[in-house]
């Protein structure tokens, strides 16, 4: 068996692979320039796909669509879902299709990141300040 391309190990182990639909096996990969919609199996939205593999240029998949089979098959990370984003699937496929990428899923991301950092610092801060006043409760000889 051929190794997969280092592009697409990256995209799976890093997390940006999402599934966008189970029942129509919808998926999108933030890839190196753009966010790329993909068919598990049958269709990518890249550049690439659309010149070499649609045409019958080449039999060679994009790393997109190889990214979703190591996710889809469990070899490679996890997919990661909208489900707790609050988005909508039709609008991220539309400006991954239109734009080349989805503006709001980076932007629920970015804001799912920073309030991730935050409940992090919120807890850290917590604990100090519990087991300061430990500390003060029960002084040390």
């Amino acid at each position: 068996m051929k190794r997969p391309p280092s592009e697409a190990v990256a995209a799976a182990r890093e997390g940006r692979v999402y599934l966008l639909d189970d029942h129509l096996d919808l998926w999108l990969v933030r890839g190196k320039h753009g966010d790329y919609v993909v068919v598990r199996g049958l269709y990518c939205s890249c550049p690439w796909f659309q010149a070499r593999v649609l045409p019958g240029l080449s039999d060679r998949l994009c790393y997109h669509i190889v990214a979703v089979e190591l996710v889809a098959r469990g070899i490679e990370g996890r997919a990661k879902r909208l489900r707790g984003l609050n988005l909508d699937v039709e609008n991220v496929v539309l400006e991954a299709v239109l734009d080349g990428f989805s503006r709001s899923l980076r932007l629920a991301e970015s804001r799912a990141a920073v309030g991730s950092s935050r409940d992090q610092q919120a807890s850290l801060q917590s604990r100090i300040a519990s087991r300061w006043s430990l500390q003060q409760s029960y002084p040390q000889a």
